[in-house]
């Protein structure tokens, strides 16, 4: 029995639900400073989103969604007020703000946005890495849709972009510490603003073949999936 509320788990109130390539490290860099403030040491669990875990190949489903609730919660073992949840790339499934309603209710969302030119480039130079070029990707820079449908389930939307988060780094932090309900606080800024300790342009080889392995797995089961569901067709026609 999952004991919520209590000091052995509690449920997130806040989920930063996107966006990739757009600062987010940075920032749960910044925030992971604040005292008032719980995000668990894996930034990106992505417990409600079913598509989007390969930001290259939407069409994978995440394995992640077929975690158990106890698994999701083990991450959020804390006695503070802000209990974080810092997915990104929650949004760009359309069909996770339902999921994340129905589970956390009216909690608070917060989105990092960029500039769509640039983070179109971003998004390329990624996919570019693992070989992995989702041909309709301009589309994630859509972000006015995407947060289009979080408000439709959720009152307390917030949206900073990174643009104005390097230009006023102490303003927009204000205003976000504002929107959490916590005190104002003296960041350190020296902090990473990238994901990857690698060189850029390189992967290491491990994390390169086990994601290759991984959603070539996934994709051989889908092709003898359809295999046999138009072979059951054909059968099935072949009757009549």
């Amino acid at each position: 029995m999952i004991r919520l509320d209590s000091n052995e788990y509690k449920k997130p109130n806040v989920l930063v639900a996107g966006f990739p390539r757009s600062g987010s490290t940075f920032l749960y860099h910044l925030l992971t400073q604040h005292p008032e403030i719980y995000i668990p040491k894996i930034k990106e669990i992505n417990y409600f989103n079913k598509d989007h875990f390969f930001l290259g190949n939407p069409e994978i489903i995440n394995p992640r969604y077929f975690k158990s609730k106890k698994w999701y919660y083990d991450f959020f073992k804390t006695n503070k007020g802000v209990v974080m949840d810092f997915s990104i790339l929650s949004a760009l499934d359309i069909s996770s703000a339902e999921r994340v309603k129905k589970e956390l209710g009216d909690i608070k969302i917060i989105f990092i946005t960029r500039n769509k030119e640039d983070f179109n480039k971003s998004v390329w130079s990624t996919m570019s890495k693992w070989n992995e070029i989702y041909s309709d990707y301009k589309e994630y820079s859509n972000f006015d849709h995407y947060i289009g449908i979080y408000k439709r389930y959720f009152s307390k939307v917030y949206v900073l972009s990174l643009e104005g988060l390097n230009s006023g780094k102490n303003s927009e932090l204000e205003k976000l510490t504002d929107f959490l309900n916590v005190q104002n606080y003296k960041f350190d800024f020296d902090v990473s603003k990238h994901e990857s300790k690698h060189e850029k342009g390189k992967i290491g080889l491990f994390q390169y073949s086990r994601r290759k392995i991984y959603v070539n797995l996934v994709k051989l089961f889908y092709h003898l999936s359809s295999s046999t569901v138009i072979s059951l067709a054909k059968a099935e026609n072949s009757k009549k």
